[in-house]
Order: C-alpha cells, then structure tokens, then sequence
C-alpha cells in the first residue's frame, strides 16, 4: 500500500498531545523538518512539533501558504473539513469514545439492560431458526445491526432485524 498522507499546505490533520489535544487543524506552512505551522479557524496560529501531529486523509486544495484568517476559514468550510471528518471512520471512533467517556453510572446501566435484552432476543430467534432447520448465517454490522438471514426460499418471509443500543 502506498503511503498518501505528507505533509503538505492545506494538510488536515489531529492534534495527539498537549493541552489542544484532539482539535483538528490545518497546515498552513512548514517551517523546518520538525515543525509546522498550524492553524484553525477557532484557534491563535502556532507552530507544532510534527510528533504532535497526525496526518488525516483530508486535505484543503489550492489553500495559499500562510493565507489570512478569513481566507482559512472560507477554505476550511468551502472544504467541508468537520463534516469530512464527522464521517470518517476515524472521527467516528473518536466521537464514540468521547460519549462513553462522559456517561455516568446510571447511562452504564441502561446499555448494560439494553445489551442483556437484545442478546436474549437473539439467542431465542436463532435458538427458533437453528431449531427449524433454515438458519444460513449470522452478521454483526459495524453500524451497529445485527441481522439473522434464512435460506434464499424464505429470506421475504422470515427475516428477523434488530437494531442494537450500543455507544
């Protein structure tokens, strides 16, 4: 596999240490081959250590080396860049593990009642198919949906979907 992430002007990418940890922001000029100069439209222009740096796949074309302010922040959303990145596998992980961290203890609980239910409601609808002699497969999506298929003869009429509660 080719590597497609370099540092580059108009290089999205995620801050990993220091107190603006987790912010994205964009690359708008190199200053040595250790640091960058970096900026957002909600953040004061600084330079970073690029081991304190991670490169995402996004990136803003035709952005000007060290571009004002308001021609950045024209750029970033001409670009799309938060909502890029809210779909992004990456952002998504990132978004997940930020809700579990800010649930309390009674939040736990209930997707801990809600993880015991849909796994009984699974097990005795695959417990009835395996039973009856049509269960072909079994697929746990990433989104979240756990689907139970029959035999191609009865897959319009005994098609079972549960939609999971998992953060």
């Amino acid at each position: 596999m080719v590597f497609r992430r370099f540092v580059e002007i108009g290089r999205v990418a995620l801050i990993n240490y220091g107190p603006q940890h987790g912010k994205l922001v964009v690359i708008v000029d190199v200053i040595d081959q250790n640091r960058a100069l970096i900026d957002s439209p909600d953040m004061v222009r600084t330079q970073i250590n690029f081991k304190r740096l991670s490169l995402t796949d996004i990136t803003i074309p035709e952005l000007p080396r060290t571009p004002p302010k308001k021609v950045l922040k024209k750029a970033y959303e001409d670009a799309e860049v938060e909502q890029k990145w809210a779909n992004s596998a990456w952002g998504k992980k990132l978004a997940v593990r930020t809700k579990r961290a800010s649930l309390t203890d009674f939040d736990r609980f209930k997707v801990m009642v809600a993880r015991v239910k849909k796994s009984s409601i699974v097990r005795r609808e695959l417990g009835k198919m395996q039973t009856s002699r049509i269960f072909t497969w079994f697929l746990v999506t990433s989104n979240s949906v756990i689907m139970l298929c029959c035999s191609q003869q009865l897959f319009n009429e005994k098609q079972v979907l549960f939609q999971c509660f998992l953060l």
